[in-house]
């Protein structure tokens, strides 16, 4: 296969990442925007020594499993990129590709596996959205009748600074749809300019919706680039009136240069500031620049399993890396005798104490600081803490740092449980863990992001003495 090559292809399977993927003579063939099943005319775009890269160019037999997107935005957007593929579909690629990326990357040989957990809703699962706000529309044949230098949706995949404006999206709630369309109707009235990324100028950078599953609350943030929250003043008017069930506004200030929806100052618009859901019996509060697990019935359903594989005892002591507000802790805090949680931001370790303290849960702690640092001296650690029997890791998506899987091998937990939206980093832990007899017993996938390529998984690893 050269660059430019014109080929009529099959497309095996998917991917992990999302693209269709074949072999042809020994080398992978990866091309956007297929579906397992589907024949192609394609166009090589990339060749390397061990594989290449085509876009499409015509569909000559559909697949079987491809269904009709009910999304009108779905031929632009990269938001649920899997739409069109039968959900049934989605979970054996989402279950294939982790069993291969643990023995590819993870160097694990017959990985067995529980089959994935299907996502109990498809539609409208998402507890939180970001959407931003672009001078640069991304113009479709459809939006003519919209304004070109005002878009509030989500980024078009493979540009950074366009755009594509969006009504209605079916991941989240018919009621964020409708926060969504009135915050877009009001700013544009207001003529409040929207962000641009490579000038950096403008004052409407996001929208973040956030809608608890349990609970009534629902948290609208708007991120300015700079602090003026009057300017806002008469679009919140305008929300509270359109969309009354919205329980909290507010606005956080982001006034460098990085594409994030966070910043170092928080003015309250309306409501006491905070979300607050509940996961199984144990009520939380939230922040709103506070991580928790955007598909909440599905979070319950991993929770559990947590449970399951950890097999706790009345007299464990348990620590909770990169614990957040603490929702695993105050899950397992009845079955164990102590948990310990460590966190990175300080703000999420204080939330942590508070929803302890409103559950009447009292033997948990929450400690801050980097895990670097935090485990750089074993011995006090083990003065300050205790020594787990058994850990429980729910990291950020890049994984672990290298030296982590080290430290916790020293402790020597029984049992070290992990939590992962990623397989590919989750693989190269796991064979740091291994090579410190740390052996994968369990593992289950589950699926909390349907029409995406993404997945979660919990597993459970066991030290075996050498």
């Amino acid at each position: 296969m050269k660059k430019n090559d014109i080929l009529d292809v099959t497309i095996e399977s998917l991917a992990f990442g999302g693209k269709g993927l074949l072999k042809i003579d020994g080398k992978a063939l990866f091309v956007r925007n297929s579906l397992p099943g589907e024949k192609l005319r394609v166009k090589v775009i990339k060749s390397r020594s061990g594989f290449a890269e085509a876009i499409p160019l015509q569909t000559l037999t559909r697949s079987k499993y491809y269904v009709e997107p009910e999304c009108s935005h779905f031929k632009y957007c990269g938001g649920c990129s899997l739409q069109n593929l039968k959900y049934e579909e989605q979970l054996v690629q989402k279950e294939r590709q982790l069993k291969e990326t643990i023995e590819h990357l993870g160097g694990v040989k017959d990985v067995e596996m529980e089959p994935i957990v299907p996502a109990p809703d498809v539609f409208h699962y998402r507890n939180k959205m970001e959407f931003s706000f672009s001078n640069k529309r991304w113009l479709t044949e459809e939006d003519e009748h919209k304004p070109k230098d005002f878009a509030l949706g989500l980024h078009v995949p493979g540009n950074f600074e366009k755009v594509l404006d969006i009504d209605n999206c079916h991941l989240q709630s018919e009621l964020s749809n409708r926060i969504l369309n009135s915050v877009k109707e009001s700013t544009q009235s207001e003529k409040l300019k929207a962000y641009d990324v490579r000038n950096h100028n403008g004052y409407l950078r996001y929208l973040v919706i956030r809608q608890s599953a349990n609970t009534d609350d629902l948290l609208v943030n708007i991120v300015t680039k700079r602090d003026e929250p009057d300017k806002l003043k008469k679009v919140v008017e305008k929300l509270l009136i359109d969309c009354p069930e919205v329980t909290c506004v507010v606005n956080v200030i982001n006034e460098g240069v990085a594409s994030i929806a966070y910043g170092s100052k928080i003015n309250l618009l309306h409501g006491d500031g905070n979300l607050h859901e509940r996961i199984a019996d144990v009520n939380l509060e939230i922040g709103p620049q506070e991580f928790l697990q955007t598909n909440t019935k599905a979070a319950e359903l991993l929770y559990a399993k947590i449970l399951d594989y950890a097999d706790f005892s009345k007299d464990d002591d348990v620590f909770d890396l990169f614990s957040g507000v603490g929702s695993i802790s105050l899950y397992i805090a009845p079955h164990v005798r102590s948990v310990t949680g460590f966190e990175l931001l300080p703000e999420a370790v204080d939330s942590a104490g508070r929803n302890a303290a409103s559950n009447g849960i009292l033997n948990c702690k929450f400690i801050s600081g980097d895990m670097r640092e935090l485990f750089r001296d074993l011995d006090f650690v083990k003065k300050a803490h205790g020594i787990p029997d058994v850990i429980v890791l729910d990291p950020p998506r890049g994984g672990l740092h290298p030296s982590i899987p080290k430290r916790i091998s020293q402790l020597k937990p029984s049992k070290v449980v992990y939590v992962s939206c990623n397989p590919a980093s989750f693989a190269r832990d796991l064979k740091l863990f291994a090579e410190r007899g740390y052996k994968l017993k369990k593992l289950q996938a589950f699926d909390l992001f349907p029409h995406t390529p993404h997945a979660e998984l919990v597993s459970l690893l066991e030290y075996e003495q050498k």
